[in-house]
């Protein structure tokens, strides 16, 4: 094995090290480019809400999500703050998300911008697997689960390359096969017994994603600010933004109040890797909803002095809230699979469930007004903050879903 050097090398994480592991200064920002990016994101459907302008969305959201989602991977398990190598190609990434950005408002209409999307795509990508070869040079033991993960992911990169070539629209399918490729590259070419081997660091990884959510939630905190700057200060403007406030602060409730990361430590302990692979590709769907809900408030606070919303702008609003439930709901399910069955757990699943459906139920309720549809969301956070504040206490062992005897 290569010997360490001055200059840091990759180093094989674990939550077993002592001590509180916590984001590091270039992870978080990291995290403000991805909010630029997520703000473009929502700007664009904001601009258009049409079914095409949403499948567009969908095929940039999946693309963005995953490349913060590989740096993230990478990290929890193989980040060295000494490592200047590593801080120097995450400082490339860096560069290549920033143009990248630049071109999310047009990245489908444009030929040009959507060249432009793909190379910056290609070239964060190829900085990660650069980042993995050294894992293989340095850390020998990982060598397997280094070379299937990159065989996947270079044939995806080879697409997406190719895809520069290539005429509208067969471009945007080499986008598609590329990602379904990347996606499902973990989940074939790895098995429960690398995931032990190599766990995902559980001081570390909830929390970057507990942050990304928090994010994308702060990005709704922009879109209703924004909108009621456009809209003027108006009692019913202020009536909204207030019904807003209440279902971000519901959102936020129901994903922090309790962290459900069991079916990570379940890996690191040794268990099954299925609840923690459906807990980290649900986070996917997750943040997409919630900036589906923001640009849903941010319509709604717009257009709160007409009577009726669009049928588009309801969707966004009660679908999206609704969809996001549901899959928040999915999350807490994976800790009870993974092996808490306390009461306070699965009361939390139930409602959840209950409230997305509701919520869910309202997007095909026509003539709703935006008041009305804002008030009746409202009323439904506020019932799921009561049943989580007055239900059963959590194990004595546990506070927001982290056992207490693993705590520093």
């Amino acid at each position: 094995m290569p010997s360490n050097n001055s200059f840091g090398t990759p180093t094989l994480r674990s939550s077993r090290e002592q001590g509180h592991r916590q984001t590091t200064w270039p992870e978080l920002l990291n995290d403000l480019v991805f909010t630029a990016i997520i703000a473009q994101l929502a700007g664009r459907l904001l601009a258009d809400d049409s079914d095409m302008s949403f499948l567009e969305f969908v095929l940039i959201y999946v693309p963005v999500w995953w490349l913060w989602n590989g740096e993230t991977n990478y990290s929890t398990r193989f980040d060295n703050e000494q490592d200047v190598v590593h801080r120097a190609l995450t400082s490339v990434q860096l560069i290549a998300l920033i143009i990248l950005a630049t071109t999310i408002p047009r990245s489908v209409e444009s030929a040009v911008l959507s060249k432009v999307f793909a190379i910056t795509y290609s070239v964060t990508r190829f900085t990660l697997l650069i980042e993995y070869s050294r894992v293989w040079y340095y850390l020998p033991n990982t060598r397997p689960f280094i070379q299937r993960i990159a065989l996947g992911f270079g044939a995806s990169i080879g697409l997406w390359v190719a895809s520069v070539f290539a005429p509208v629209p067969y471009r945007y399918w080499l986008w598609a096969v590329g990602l379904l490729i990347e996606l499902t590259t973990p989940l074939v070419v790895t098995n429960k017994d690398e995931h032990n081997k190599f766990p995902p660091d559980v001081r570390h990884l909830p929390e970057r994603y507990g942050l990304f959510t928090l994010l994308v939630l702060g990005q709704s905190v922009t879109s209703i600010v924004n909108a009621m700057i456009d809209h003027g200060l108006t009692v019913k403007a202020v009536s909204a933004t207030v019904l807003c406030a209440i279902i971000i602060i519901g959102i936020w409730w129901a994903y922090f109040d309790r962290v459900d990361d069991e079916a990570v430590r379940q890996v690191e302990k040794g268990g099954s890797s299925v609840p923690y692979r459906f807990w980290l590709y649900l986070h996917l769907p997750l943040t997409m909803a919630l900036t589906m809900v923001g640009v849903g408030m941010q319509m709604a606070v717009k257009n709160v002095e007409t009577l009726d919303l669009s049928q588009s702008a309801q969707w966004f609003m009660a679908g999206a809230l609704g969809a996001y439930f549901l899959i928040q709901a999915s999350i807490s399910l994976t800790t009870w699979i993974a092996g808490s069955s306390h009461p306070s757990f699965r009361r939390g699943v139930v409602v959840r469930f209950g409230l997305g459906i509701a919520f869910t139920g309202l997007g095909f309720i026509s003539s709703l007004g935006p008041l009305m549809l804002l008030g009746l969301l409202a009323a439904g956070v506020i019932s799921l903050i009561l049943s989580d504040t007055l239900g059963p206490e959590p194990p004595s062992n546990f506070e927001g879903g982290r056992e207490q005897e693993n705590q520093p």
